[in-house]
């Protein structure tokens, strides 16, 4: 069974062919704070900003490439997500410093090599690395980017050793 990544990553995809986002994201990140708990409990929670509410996802990226020292933009890192099976089918890692796109599954999506890639340093962690896009090489469209991972998913199947695979599209 295959899930395809579409949904969050086609938004990460989107977001990256836009015109200069990938400086625009490197400069929003010198704007970004993070809360402290008792900052976080003082929040009306009928107010919430939009940077800390679960149901912006990959958004996110638009809103920090917008962050300035005028308009800073408040993070809370919840690198545990990635183990909820059930509300996290996929992760995205984009790596500015190694120019890369990572998409992430866990075992929800068939026989994965666990522990592959930068994620398995989160503990009780299961999922594997499906792909790794090069930023100057990234699918065209929505169609490229699920073969592309999908293309990874059968070449497992077959009895390839790792899932790992940096795509030169």
């Amino acid at each position: 069974m295959f899930l395809s990544p579409s949904g969050q990553g086609v938004t990460i995809l989107r977001f990256l062919h836009l015109p200069d986002a990938v400086q625009r994201l490197k400069d929003g990140i010198e704007h970004i704070n993070i809360p402290t708990q008792q900052e976080l409990q003082s929040i009306d929670r009928n107010n919430i900003p939009k940077s800390l509410s679960r149901d912006t996802g990959a958004g996110i990226l638009q809103l920090v490439a917008d962050a300035t020292a005028e308009d800073p933009i408040q993070l809370v890192l919840q690198l545990d997500f990635v183990k909820d099976g059930l509300f996290c089918e996929y992760a995205y890692v984009l790596d500015l410093d190694k120019n890369v796109l990572e998409v992430y599954g866990g075992s929800i999506h068939g026989e994965l090599s666990a522990g592959a890639g930068r994620l398995n340093e989160v503990e009780g962690v299961d999922v594997g690395i499906y792909q790794s896009f090069a930023l100057t090489k990234l699918p065209e469209d929505e169609d490229e980017f699920d073969k592309a991972c999908l293309r990874v998913l059968e070449e497992s199947d077959e009895g390839k050793s790792s899932l790992v695979q940096t795509t030169t599209l």
